[in-house]
This record gives structure tokens, sequence and C-alpha cells, in this order.
């Protein structure tokens, strides 16, 4: 349940938004007992946060800084 792309397969279990979703539901924490997900979490919120945040005007990454800061604490404090 990584979401990688399962060679010789037809299809994963989870795709990589399937795990991203679960780590924007609410009640996720009701479920993580239940499912153990193989992908390294810092590693799911950095590629989430570059897939759909766009790069500053200039082509800095301030603003996905400023949104895994957030993510980060509003998902810590609310799960942990």
């Amino acid at each position: 349940m990584n979401g990688e792309d399962p060679t010789g397969r037809k299809v994963g279990l989870l795709d990589r938004h399937h795990l991203m979703a679960f780590l924007c539901d609410p009640f996720c924490h009701e479920w993580r007992s239940t499912f153990k997900l193989q992908t390294p979490l810092a590693k799911l919120m950095k590629e989430m946060i570059n897939i759909y945040v766009p790069l500053d005007a200039d082509g800095t990454e301030t603003l996905r800084q400023r949104v895994l800061a957030e993510f980060k604490v509003s998902f810590f404090n609310y799960h942990i």
C-alpha cells in the first residue's frame, strides 16, 4: 500500500492520490491503526504540495514552504 505502480499487474491497491486524500481526511486518525502506509509521511506531503501548489511568480518556493509548515502544524496538532 505504498501508492507505487506494481509492474506486471493491472492496478495497484492504492494510487498516490488515494494516499494524499487519506492525509487530508479529517477522520484519518480513526483508520491509522488499520492502514499501515508504506510511504513516508514527509515524502507524501512534499509530493502533494509540489503537485498542487504552484511556484511563486518569481520562481521561488516561498508559498510551498508556507503551505508545508501550515500543513504540518495542523496535521500533527490534530492527529497526534
